[in-house]
């Protein structure tokens, strides 16, 4: 067994280091891997004879340590008996002073000593170091036990939760104990848990390879996202490192699904523990300015850097406000089988939203509307609950477009977008491009794919109206892989119609854009010769930018074909114009 946690902390992070940094790992090539046994364990040697981690020099520091755990399943594939064998006694869990059990879990712990766990004080500082609360050894041990009651109770919260309640597999125990093991170890550098694998695959021969498991959890979360600090950090490390542990013991490993892997152990703590937002740390600074996916949206989904990975979180609370929490649970259901492809989880998650009456290429368009409307442009309905908390995704600076037209050229990884903001004349809007491309996704390949936007005041078979007057057409190489158009039309002056002319059979509503200064409107259908045909009252909330009609009179019946006047009433103001409604 590793001789301390310092030890074996520094072996963990100097592979991570020497994985990630010198790339060791030839990983997503069809090359033969080059491993040298002498350099990499010399390496480890090395780095093992310090414990400060801040000697790595990290760009991203991760929140566990399911990265540089892929890449020492990934590195063992190469070694020999002896070197997987050395490996594996690096791997063994720590020797702790104590353990205490409660139904599914086994915690150990220290009572004395660097690994020694305690709750915070209210200023964030460690009970046991602070004399105003532990003043003799009964106190300090009632501190270091309360903390293990807290890992207990919400381990088997969690386990209630996700087996029970959700039905994912349990995580296998490890031979020759009827308990999930769990240890206490001062982590620090921000790191919240880790779940570590044996290096023998309990399923040896099948795809995917399954691993026994333990997690070790921080001693006391002081050093972590300030809002988890103390006990919200234990809550979310609990459900984010018990599913890494259902993960790799009862699903399976495999090494291009890292992001999807992070994305749903971010997500399901969320999801048990919506009270914490540890997630936030991921898509918005200090400042509210974007991170992760917010900041980089046209980076591929399944791209990992220790950061973007946890920011896409929000794909699995996309996933379960806009269909269900099952969708992600169909989708582990369907990864753990054998799937022909490299990147299981994309053809899982697109069964999964299959069963949905939904596809992957469909839920990303929507998912990057949802990615819109967060901030100050956050609605009511059609994003996220917690969207006016979110930042403003980064946006294309404005491209300001003239009569002649203009023509933007670019590249987008696959399922990735971009948001090129627009203006022409008085209205302003935001074009959505999407890369869709599912084949060379599922291939685990990042590519970026070259594409042309032609702007123009004339319209062609192929164009799609963006602004009033204005159409956009896209050319690419593979249209079928390629999804865009327009939202949030603002008009600087005054108010229009849109789509006019609308056609009734095309789908969608008409949609009157109002100066966000109004809070009710009230709007007024005419036909041609002054009779009313529609009318109703709105009550908007702040920045509202428009209102929508669905083209039918108030008896719920489509309008007739013809030229229609609106009129929209407000206590500052009225506005009129005309509108055309067709009939396909």
């Amino acid at each position: 067994m590793a001789n301390s946690k310092s030890s074996k902390i520094t072996f963990l992070f100097s592979i991570f280091s020497i994985l990630f940094f010198n790339n060791l790992i030839l990983e997503a090539q069809n090359v033969t891997h080059q491993f040298n046994a002498t350099e990499y364990f010399e390496n480890i040697k090395l780095w093992r004879q310090n414990g400060q981690l801040s000697h790595f020099h990290l760009d991203n520091h991760p929140k566990c340590a399911l990265g540089l755990v892929f890449d020492i399943i990934t590195q063992s594939q190469y070694m020999n008996k002896t070197e997987i064998s050395y490996l594996s006694k690096l791997l063994e869990p720590p020797i702790r002073q104590k353990f205490r059990n409660s139904k599914n879990f086994t915690v150990y712990y220290d009572t004395l000593g660097y690994n020694t766990p305690s709750l915070l004080t209210p200023q964030f500082k460690r009970m046991l170091s602070d004399t105003s609360f532990v003043k003799t050894h009964q106190d300090s041990m009632l501190v270091i036990e309360s903390y293990i009651d807290s890992v207990l109770y919400y381990f088997n919260y969690v386990w209630d939760k996700i087996v029970d309640e959700y039905h994912y597999i349990p995580p296998p125990f490890e031979p020759g104990y009827n308990k999930y093991n769990i240890y206490i170890t001062e982590l620090g550098s921000g790191l919240y848990g880790q779940t570590v694998p044996s290096l023998y695959p309990i399923n040896s021969g099948q795809t995917p390879p399954r691993y026994y498991t333990y997690i070790e959890v921080d001693n006391d979360f002081i050093s972590v996202y300030p809002s988890s600090r103390g006990i919200a950090g234990l809550k979310v490390t609990a459900a984010h490192e018990f599913h890494h542990a259902i993960q790799l013991g009862s699903y399976g490993y495999r090494d291009y699904d890292r992001y999807f892997y992070e994305i749903t152990s971010t997500w399901i703590e969320d999801f048990i523990f919506d009270d914490v937002n540890d997630y936030y740390q991921y898509i918005k600074t200090s400042q509210n300015t974007p991170r992760g996916h917010f900041a980089t949206p046209e980076i591929s989904l399944i791209y990992t850097d220790g950061l973007i990975e946890y920011s896409r979180a929000i794909f699995g609370k996309f996933l379960q406000e806009r269909y269900s929490p099952n969708v992600m649970k169909n989708t582990w259901d369907i990864f753990k089988n054998q799937i022909p492809y490299r990147v299981a989880s994309i053809y899982a998650l697109n069964q999964a939203l299959i069963q949905e009456n939904s596809s992957l290429r469909l839920a990303f368009v929507e998912f990057s509307e949802w990615n819109y409307y967060t901030g100050d442009r956050a609605k009511e309905y059609g994003t996220y609950k917690e969207a006016k908390y979110y930042p403003l995704i980064k946006s294309k600076s404005q491209l300001e477009v003239l009569n002649s037209g203009r023509i933007i050229s670019d590249s987008l990884q696959n399922f990735s977008t971009i948001y090129q903001a627009i203006k022409y004349n008085d209205a302003t809007s935001t074009i959505i491009i999407n890369n869709l491309n599912y084949e060379t996704t599922l291939l685990g390949n990042i590519n970026n794919f070259k594409f042309s936007l032609k702007l123009s005041t004339t319209s062609d078979m192929n164009s799609k109206q963006v602004l009033p007057n204005l159409y956009a057409t896209l050319t690419v190489n593979d249209i079928e892989n390629w999804n865009f158009g327009s939202i949030d039309v603002i008009y600087s002056n005054f108010t229009y119609a849109y789509p006019n002319p609308f056609i009734i059979g095309d789908g969608g509503t008409i949609k009157f854009a109002i100066p966000e200064s109004i809070t009710e409107v009230e709007l007024l259908i005419y036909d041609s010769e002054m009779n009313i045909t529609y009318k109703k009252h709105y009550k908007l909330l702040p920045h509202t930018k428009y209102i929508e009609w669905d083209a039918k009179n108030e008896s719920g019946n489509y309008v007739n074909s013809g030229i229609y006047i609106f009129i929209l009433n407000s206590d500052k103001k009225e506005f009129k114009g005309k509108l055309a409604i067709l009939k396909k």
